[in-house]
């Protein structure tokens, strides 16, 4: 066990070393600052507030017995694909070293489960729990 547990250790700073010792390409750093900054975290939480003000829009006219309007549901798409394009921006800057961040590993989770929802939902008759709550 503890000898399973030292290779696991070098293994896994293997990996997080192996990008460095390649060296990473200049466009990739500069991706990289871009994706660490306060202008993109803060446009990624300007989106995370649209997405909670859609997610009560949408509870209510549930509540209702109403149809959610399309145009809320147009928007949950836009947020899905700017939540897919943020994931593979950060898949193709981080590469394994995304497996390391458990907060990225939670994004892709739960971008993924989104994604499923919304290719289930077009393809099934049966109206489907949102799972935009988990983005929240």
């Amino acid at each position: 066990s503890a000898s399973l547990r030292r290779r696991l250790l070098h293994f896994s700073a293997r990996i997080r070393s192996l990008e460095y010792e390649e060296g990473i390409p200049p466009h990739r750093i500069k991706m990289e600052e871009v994706l660490q900054s306060h202008p993109f975290d803060l446009a990624v939480c300007c989106a995370l507030c649209l997405n909670i003000v859609l997610l009560v829009l949408q509870t209510n006219a549930q509540a209702r017995g109403d149809d959610v309007s399309v145009w809320v549901s147009y928007a949950e798409y836009g947020l899905t694909i700017l939540y897919c394009i943020e994931l593979g921006l950060k898949i193709y800057v981080k590469r394994l070293r995304l497996l390391f961040c458990p907060r990225d590993v939670l994004d892709a989770c739960i971008i993924s489960s989104d994604l499923m929802f919304v290719f289930a939902s077009e393809t099934s008759q049966e109206s489907l729990p949102s799972p935009a709550l988990l983005r929240v």
